[in-house]
């Protein structure tokens, strides 16, 4: 299967979901390696782009082998998002999405993200003024609606992709579910067969497996790894195989213990170079705590590599634990 998002070829239908915290260029470099052939920034506030915010900035950093890139934007004035969207592409995106689905507090109250699913004709008003705005392919990441009591997803993304959305990511839980209970992957089967764009899935893939019974089950045209490659970059190169064995990947799935070492250690470094030596050991405390999960001792690794102060101490902690 392959997909386009306006004239962009995506091969794998495999892709990797913007994460707050989570998806800067050292992890999103390290997840192409492992073919991801999309990948999302962290959700980027339009206001505090076009305010030229330093940390906001910062999020938009990236290099050559970062592409195809998508640029994720959240808030609700379609002027601010318009300008917003020039200054992404401005900065190398390939596409500009619209985040219509976070439901963390402190976005809501913006009146952003997940709440502009209580107001379908503002959303269209945001989606149409990135359109406008940039050349490049406008998506929008949904939920399937505010509460329970929504039930006008399937009119509402007819008429994105009639204002020329590109494509539509679908998270198949309500805003006021957040990550509770289960994703309802139907919904995702039903938004695919109103829609001749592009309808990418996502919810619950915590596996490989997952991904390929979602595409199976909805008949949706990618997935989206969100925390299920947490801790698990290679999780693409595992899907890619079953989804298509004879496929021929440049870094294959590590086949033990002392691989899956290497790439942590890879990945350890390329934070510090991305960020210095002090935040880089923060931040990868982040991602050490994936990496570790399920593991007999997990708690007391976590513990003490939050400890940790040295790129020498991290390192031979990695060595001593996996």
């Amino acid at each position: 299967m392959v997909m386009y998002i306006g004239n962009y070829k995506i091969i794998h239908p495999f892709i990797l979901a913007p994460m707050a915290g989570y998806t800067d260029l050292p992890f999103r470099l390290l997840c192409r390696k492992y073919g991801a052939t999309l990948a999302y920034t962290e959700m980027v506030s339009a206001a505090g782009l076009v305010r030229e915010h330093r940390k906001t900035n910062e999020l938009l950093r990236s290099s050559p082998e970062d592409k195809p890139l998508a640029v994720q934007l959240f808030g609700n004035e379609p002027n601010i998002l318009g300008k917003a969207a020039k200054l992404a592409v401005a900065y190398g995106a390939d596409f500009i999405d619209l985040n219509c689905g976070c439901a963390v507090k402190k976005v809501v109250k913006q009146g952003a993200g997940s709440a502009l699913l209580q107001s379908s004709e503002l959303l269209l008003k945001l989606a149409t003024a990135l359109v406008d705005s940039v050349p490049v392919p406008v998506t929008v990441k949904l939920r399937s609606g505010w509460d329970d009591h929504s039930d006008e997803l399937g009119e509402l993304t007819q008429r994105l992709e009639q204002v020329g959305i590109k494509a539509i990511s679908l998270h198949p839980r309500t805003a006021q579910q957040g990550f509770r209970g289960n994703a309802d992957w139907s919904v995702i089967k039903k938004i695919k067969r109103h829609l001749s764009i592009p309808v990418i899935g996502s919810g619950d893939v915590k596996t490989a497996a997952d991904a390929i019974k979602m595409l199976n089950e909805t008949k949706c045209d990618a997935v989206m790894f969100a925390r299920g490659a947490l801790g698990h970059p290679w999780i693409f190169a595992e899907a890619i195989k079953l989804y298509n064995p004879s496929a021929d990947l440049i870094f294959p799935v590590p086949q033990n213990r002392e691989e899956q070492k290497q790439i942590i250690i890879e990945h350890f470094k390329a934070i510090v170079d991305f960020y210095g030596e002090q935040r880089g050991i923060r931040i990868f405390r982040a991602h050490a705590c994936y990496y570790v999960k399920g593991w007999k001792d997990a708690t007391q690794l976590r513990n003490r590599i939050n400890q940790l102060n040295t790129i020498q101490e991290v390192i031979s902690i990695i060595a001593e634990a996996w």
